[in-house]
């Protein structure tokens, strides 16, 4: 495949669309659910429910090798996907659940109602996966495996845990005044060894409808309802990113250089990582503290809560020396605790005038995350760390001043010497970042003393707002969504132009520092130096945002209408999603992808769809 242009080293995004090759996917699968119920006596029921979901998938993916070619002279300058390949992946999964539950419900003197319920669950998941590839294929528009040629590789993975709980619930409410609720569980997980495998966790909550004490009868007629409740509980998680923690599992590795036989590679096996036996549930803490409350007939409805969940447990790898061996993983260990705080408030507003119905509702949360207990967990000072009293993964590194002008620095030989602290190493000039000491007396910047935490991406508020109108088969809706204060980073290919020799430049960056354009928005360009482009908050984004997530409007034909044809309803609709985001966010991208140094993450599509709904008699 041949296709002209020529872009400094980088692959085309339009050829690799087009003509990069092929991503093949199927898969039949089986989702399956039967139920039972059995009444034995009065309040009293039996009920059972076995689900099944079993999926067979398949994936080819063709890799065809582009070639570039120089619009000048034609010369070949340039190949992606070099050499072509093949590769075609096989998954299977089984998933099996069974759930047995006993109920009984009973009322005494019509004041005193109680309902208790026992269970008990199963579920298990067994999968494998298989995949093979080759490279160098004579023929690029044949998909098969076998036209592959080289580097015939293939290998297997499987994966199996079960989970098998006993449950409980109490339930417990007078005269739907006082509400009373007990839960417990006792999980055993495969995931953790026999001795460390069960665990119990249980919650309790209150409630008091005081609304329908005697002494507020009086302000029914603005003040419908209202309603104060409160909970605390405890919640396991046995998803621990390995199935078998505490087992010494092998792995095959390809050896090459450190022990060859007959000067040929072999393949032999070790032990990847280092289990530990004592790995166990982690658990989290809850406490909910809510009011309800509705007013004008119901019309207006506000509900507010107060929360506090504290993570414990949480598994983590701690330092151990380097003579463990290269490549070895770790033990982990339960040892950190994260703590989420926080509040939400929800307005309603429902009411009718005429034949017009219409309805709003607002959300507006505000959530605090923070580490609060980290013990001898290998801290890694990247661009992203966990440190005790932050966020998690919170944004790391230098804070940025300002753009250095020619006046800060003093002439000395013809070079430029810098009048403030830099980083050993870095040719500093006029158009570069100052980074800002945490020391003012140091005379030098460096990573170790200099950086801060800049910000996280985890959102503070996080807000929602959805209106409704219906008028003689005609509805509307629709529903903005956003985020109040939260903060992004992009660098790298993402953020900054020719980086590994490839990043295209964007608009922003014909804004660079130039001895003429001295209030410019970015440092100057530099060939081959990365001093500017380091974490510092000059590249912290502003990821808040408003989207208007969805319209709709539609038309129900009248009824009578629809009878003489059959059709007890039908309905027509267009719809449309992600019309607009209104954001500071660096332009051209998401402000909700992942924090990171590409940016490749495909951006949210605006969808227009058109559509019938209709149920026949």
């Amino acid at each position: 495949m041949e296709v002209g242009g020529y872009h400094g080293g980088q692959s085309n995004p339009v050829a690799i669309a087009t003509d990069g090759g092929t991503n093949n996917f199927t898969s039949q699968e089986i989702t399956a659910n039967i139920s039972a119920t059995i009444n034995l006596m009065k309040g009293l029921d039996l009920r059972g429910q076995y689900g099944l979901v079993k999926y067979n998938s398949k994936r080819n993916r063709l890799l065809k090798t582009i070639n570039y070619y120089s619009p000048d002279d034609d010369k070949l300058i340039y190949q992606s996907n070099f050499p072509n390949s093949i590769r075609m992946d096989h998954y299977s999964q089984t998933y099996q659940t069974f759930v047995g539950t006993a109920t009984y419900r009973t009322s005494i003197l019509d004041k005193h109602n109680i309902t208790g319920l026992l269970g008990y669950s199963l579920e298990e998941t067994v999968g494998a996966d298989f995949w093979a590839s080759r490279q160098n294929l004579p023929v690029q528009d044949l998909e098969s495996l076998a036209v592959g040629t080289e580097n015939q590789l293939n290998n297997s993975s499987s994966t199996q845990n079960a989970l098998m709980s006993f449950f409980g619930r109490l339930n417990y409410d007078y005269q739907s005044k006082y509400l009373l609720e007990g839960n417990f569980r006792y999980d055993g997980s495969s995931r953790f060894h026999p001795d460390v495998r069960w665990n119990w966790f249980g919650s309790f909550s209150a409630g008091w409808v005081f609304s329908e004490e005697a002494f507020f009868q009086d302000l029914k007629s603005f003040w419908n309802f209202a309603k104060l409740r409160g909970s605390f509980g405890t919640q396991g998680n046995d998803k621990v990113g390995r199935d078998f923690p505490y087992m010494a599992t092998l792995a095959s590795v390809q050896i090459t250089s450190n022990n060859p036989i007959g000067d040929e590679g072999q393949v032999g096996f070790r032990q990847t990582f280092i289990p530990n036996r004592f790995i166990t549930w982690e658990s989290s803490e809850k406490t909910n503290i809510g009011l309800d409350l509705a007013f004008l007939n119901s019309r207006l409805s506000v509900t507010g809560e107060y929360f506090i969940n504290n993570t414990k447990s949480i598994i983590l790898n701690p330092p151990l020396p380097d003579v463990i061996g290269v490549g070895t993983g770790y033990p982990a260990q339960n040892s950190g605790e994260v703590q989420n705080k926080g509040w939400e408030v929800v307005v309603g507003w429902k009411d009718k005038v005429g034949e017009l119905s219409y309805s709003a509702n607002f959300n507006l949360s505000d959530v605090k995350n923070k580490i609060t207990k980290l013990e001898n967990y290998a801290t890694n000072l990247g661009d992203k760390v966990r440190l005790e009293g932050y966020p998690l993964d919170a944004f790391y590194g230098f804070e940025a001043d300002r753009i250095a002008q020619e006046s800060d620095f003093t002439v000395v030989d013809g070079k430029y010497v810098p009048n403030f602290p830099f980083q050993k190493g870095d040719l500093v000039a006029p158009g570069d970042l100052i980074y800002v000491p945490q020391d003012p007396d140091a005379t030098a910047i460096t990573a170790l003393n200099d950086r801060v935490i800049l910000g996280s991406d985890i959102p503070r508020y996080t807000y929602g707002f959805r209106g409704d109108l219906a008028y003689k088969g005609f509805d509307f809706s629709f529903f903005l969504q956003g985020v109040g204060k939260a903060d992004g980073y992009l660098g790298g290919s993402a953020r900054h132009p020719f980086i590994n020799n490839s990043a295209m430049p964007q608009e922003i960056h014909l804004d660079r520092w130039t001895p003429e354009n001295t209030d410019a928005s970015y440092p100057r360009l530099v060939y081959m130096r990365t001093h500017n482009t380091r974490l510092s908050s000059q590249w912290i984004e502003d990821a808040s945002y408003l989207r208007l997530k969805n319209i709709q409007l539609g038309y129900t034909f009248p009824t009578d209408w629809m009878e003489k044809v059959r059709v007890s309803k039908m309905r027509i609709f267009v719809s449309a999603d992600n019309l607009f985001t209104k954001t500071n966010f660096f332009y051209g991208y998401d402000p909700e992808i992942p924090s990171g140094n590409t940016g490749n993450f495909y951006p949210q599509v605006k969808t227009y769809v058109v559509g019938i709904n209709f149920n026949l008699k």
